[in-house]
């Protein structure tokens, strides 16, 4: 006679994995499942949320998460039975309203066909946080029609509700007025306002920094525009800013301005009856 399964079967997940810890989208939960010497004969999951660690002082029944005790909903094969030892499974509905800044853990069980399940407090488990909020970011340098003779650096600050570690890019676009173009950080200026170029900035706590600029040696004497976004962990990409209207203008200017007195003769000697006044004469830059 075939004896019974000894060893509970395991179950993993695909997706949401532990590495996602930041999810802004969860259409299905599925993953696999193994059994060494029987068969999967079923997989449950259990969604489940609370205000700390371990998250499990709600689960969802299928409605609501007004279940105080593991609520096991059920999986379904993806082959379109539970027949093997190695089975992939997913579960995708009902699922329930996930809100942003909340963290939900999930739990998956596997049964075999002699009835050998682990604990469910023994079972593959992860975590993560909901997050369909993008993050902000601003350029605090340089300001508003600020004028240099060289600028190096553009800096600023960005954030997140999840604090830093949950941005994941910080990126800036240089514009160019006449002709619309955007710096592409290797030597070229391209793109436009539908494609315009998104260059990664260097980024650490609240506070960013890109450094690889133009020559401005080469272009200089015109207005430009920067822009910055911050894309967070969850994969939220701000919506594009109105590029014609929006962003913090800045001038490099390396001409020097010209000037010259038009109240006195140019080239030779004035001898005046009277005091020196004033002296009139023309700027331009």
């Amino acid at each position: 006679p075939r004896c019974p399964a000894a060893n509970s079967p395991a179950a993993n997940f695909d997706t949401p994995r532990s590495t996602n810890v930041f999810v802004r989208n969860v259409s299905a939960i599925a993953g696999t499942s193994l059994d060494t010497d029987g068969i999967v004969a079923a997989v449950y999951v259990a969604i489940s949320t609370g205000s700390d660690i371990p998250y499990e002082d709600n689960f969802y029944n299928g409605t609501d998460f007004s279940a105080t005790t593991a609520y096991m909903l059920t999986a379904v094969p993806v082959d379109g039975s539970f027949n093997s030892a190695s089975e992939n499974w997913q579960y995708s509905s009902p699922l329930p309203v996930f809100l942003t800044s909340s963290i939900y853990k999930v739990s998956v069980q596997a049964v075999d066909n002699a009835g050998n399940t682990l604990s469910f407090s023994n079972v593959a488990k992860t975590t993560f946080t909901f997050d369909m909020v993008p993050a902000v970011s601003s350029v605090t340098f340089p300001q508003e029609l600020a004028a240099f003779q060289r600028l190096a650096t553009l800096s600023g600050t960005m954030g997140d509700f999840t604090g830093a570690q949950g941005i994941s890019k910080v990126q800036v676009a240089i514009r160019r007025t006449l002709p619309i173009l955007y710096w592409d950080g290797a030597g070229n200026w391209n793109g436009d306002d539908t494609s315009p170029n998104w260059l990664d900035a260097a980024f650490s706590g609240s506070t960013w920094a890109f450094t690889n600029m133009p020559d401005w040696e080469a272009d200089n004497d015109s207005v430009r525009k920067v822009f910055v976004r911050a894309l967070d962990a969850a994969g939220n990409v701000p919506a594009n800013p109105t590029f014609s209207s929006q962003g913090v203008q800045f001038v490099v200017d390396r001409s020097s301005p010209t000037s010259r007195v038009s109240s006195l003769a140019s080239g030779s000697t004035a001898y005046l009856k009277t005091f020196l006044t004033s002296i009139a004469g023309t700027a331009t830059d």
